[in-house]
């Protein structure tokens, strides 16, 4: 893991197990680049005394079956196949897309439903381990999104249902966290929009936003690579970085990155220069991701109804002082139509939950 990534997080990291020992589920509230990725893998490998954790990768996941796949493959080397019996063993086999033993891998073709491997996976984690069973589900968000497109609103809520009542069932010992850079609330809303009976609830959740980073944190990121790397710079040098990096921890990363190999002491000119260049370097990253923002966050959060909508309150922020707008100004400079009126609140709440105000 990246100590620079990670040395400025030990106290998030801390309150976040705090949150995770009270609560039964946990959502982490973050838009991208922000590290919870990073976060969730660092916790995993160097579990709080008491915790059990498991990070799933659902980012690869097409469906159901491919969530009960995973989550049993990231959970493999927690849980038991055989008991004295045998009859462990011939369940897993019924219910596995493959099943490995050592260097051999039994490919088996079957229809066994998805929630039946992931019930037995979470089951077999608590019975074959003592403390509490983290589960960091990164990416859920997404799946959920795949699901309902490409199957529908229902099979995507069955999900959600399914965690809910393996929450329920197992809530002294089990903690599932949601995590993802798809906000699960647009999930939540399209599914509400779509389900009239019995729509998912996770209002029983502790929703924990993932801040950026403030200036003295932001600061420790960027030394600790300068210091690494043996760069010299003047002393607003670290400011400048994470102000043009607004907090996001991976930015500062990688404007710090992209200064290395000055062979002058590095001034806030040289920082304004690179990032500049950064911006405009469409196989940059940062131009990248500001396209990535425009082109696919928005077309998939927000309806093509009221994108524009969208947008245009952003564009109001961003060029506000400092990027500060207090809400009645906003509304009153964006709000033309009734409809807007109506949408404002609803809109506004999102962004808010999307950490892009």
């Amino acid at each position: 893991m990246d100590r620079d990534f990670l040395t400025p997080r030990e106290s998030l990291k801390s309150k976040l197990w705090t949150i995770i020992n009270s609560n039964k589920l946990v959502v982490i509230n973050a838009s991208r680049r922000m590290g919870k990725t990073t976060l969730m893998r660092d916790m995993t490998d160097k579990p709080k005394d008491g915790f059990v954790p498991i990070w799933i990768d659902l980012q690869s996941a097409e469906d159901e079956r491919g969530l009960a796949d995973n989550l049993y493959s990231y959970s493999r080397d927690r849980i038991k196949l055989f008991d004295k019996s045998k009859s462990k063993f011939n369940k897993w086999m019924c219910l596995l897309s493959e099943l490995k033993l050592g260097p051999v891998t039994l490919p088996k073709l079957n229809s066994a439903s998805w929630k039946s491997l992931a019930e037995m996976t979470i089951d077999s984690l608590i019975s074959c381990n003592k403390g509490k069973i983290v589960i960091f589900l990164d990416e859920l968000p997404l799946l959920l999104h795949k699901i309902m497109v490409n199957q529908n609103p229902n099979s995507a809520a069955e999900v959600l249902n399914f965690f809910r009542a393996m929450g329920e069932k197992n809530s002294q010992r089990l903690t599932l966290v949601y995590a993802g850079s798809l906000g699960l609330h647009h999930i939540l809303n399209k599914l509400n929009g779509a389900i009239r009976e019995n729509p998912p609830m996770v209002n029983t959740a502790f929703i924990y936003p993932i801040p950026t980073l403030e200036e003295d944190e932001g600061s420790v990121v960027a030394k600790l690579l300068f210091d690494e790397e043996g760069t010299e710079y003047d002393d607003q040098v670290l400011y400048r970085i994470w102000e043009h990096a607004d907090g996001v921890p991976f930015y500062i990363r990688q404007i710090t990155l992209s200064l290395f190999g000055a062979k002058h002491k590095l001034t806030v000119a040289d920082v304004d220069s690179i990032v500049q260049k950064m911006i405009c370097d469409a196989n940059d990253l940062l131009h990248i991701d500001k396209d990535h923002f425009l082109r696919l966050q928005n077309s998939d959060y927000y309806e093509n109804s009221i994108r524009d909508f969208v947008l245009n309150i952003l564009d109001k922020v961003a060029q506000a002082d400092n990027g500060k707008l207090d809400e009645e100004t906003l509304y009153n400079e964006v709000c033309q139509t009734e409809e807007e009126r109506k949408l404002f609140k609803s809109i506004i709440s999102a962004l808010e939950k999307e950490s892009f105000t």
